[in-house]
């Protein structure tokens, strides 16, 4: 594969001012750093500035959004950012349904899903992620185990 250069990130929220995800902003950025053009599309926005090689899109939940809409924009920003932004990969933050809903783009336009996690129990959410990406990448031994099980079989 050439050198990543276009990058489709998604991730549960982008607001530094949210604790439990407040380094996701920074991944954002460090990984902004290393590219053209970073889209992300994101379930929830809060208030950050990306650097100007990003767009963000957010689903809509900091606006309570219903959820076959955030499905509909989930779908419409990805093909948008494989189409006109030429996002060579799409990379999954801790976003099981997100990797799997964006998977049949990725496939039908040959596109790498790069689903990231760290967890170590595997719910259903996990396992049809798992299932669906074509690589699944970890920090953590426990979730580096259940990943090595999952795809043995």
């Amino acid at each position: 594969m050439a050198e990543i250069r276009r990058l489709l990130m998604t991730s549960l929220r982008a607001d530094p001012a949210y604790p439990p995800l407040a380094f996701a902003t920074d991944w954002v950025e460090a990984i902004a750093a290393r590219v053209d053009h970073l889209t992300l599309i994101t379930n929830w926005l809060g208030d950050w500035t990306p650097p100007a090689n990003v767009t963000v899109h957010s689903l809509g939940g900091e606006r309570e959004a219903p959820r076959p809409l955030r499905l509909l924009r989930l779908w419409a920003w990805t093909w948008q950012a494989f189409a006109r932004d030429r996002c060579q990969l799409h990379f999954g933050h801790m976003t099981p349904e997100f990797a799997t809903y964006v998977a049949p783009i990725c496939r039908l336009l040959g596109r790498p899903n790069i689903f990231w996690y760290a967890h170590g129990k595997v719910s259903p959410a996990i396992r049809r992620a798992l299932a669906s990406a074509d690589l699944a990448v970890t920090s953590s031994t426990r979730s580096e185990e259940h990943t090595s099980e999952l795809q043995s079989h």
